[in-house]
């Protein structure tokens, strides 16, 4: 059985409304995915919208924390050659 991929909700709105002539840099934007407003840690967000095909958003931040279960690694020391 295939699982449903859930929906999301995407809000694209001014924090406040332009001055006449006046153009919003990005920072000037409210960003919205269902009920997570993108702001501390949001380093880029883009939104690519090619017609005739399905809306993707890639969104790039730095965690403040990050939780992990379980680690799987692999560790190799590399020791400097000695010259004798």
């Amino acid at each position: 059985m295939q699982k449903q991929i859930e929906k999301l909700h995407l809000s694209i709105k001014p924090k406040l409304e332009p001055i006449e002539g006046q153009c919003l840099l990005s920072s000037g934007y409210q960003i919205k995915v269902n009920d997570w407003e993108l702001g501390r840690g949001v380093t880029d967000f883009k939104l690519e919208m090619p017609a005739g095909e399905k809306p993707k958003a890639t969104i790039t931040f730095t965690p403040d924390v990050v939780d992990v279960d379980e680690i799987v690694a692999e560790v190799q020391a590399l020791l400097p050659e000695l010259n004798e």
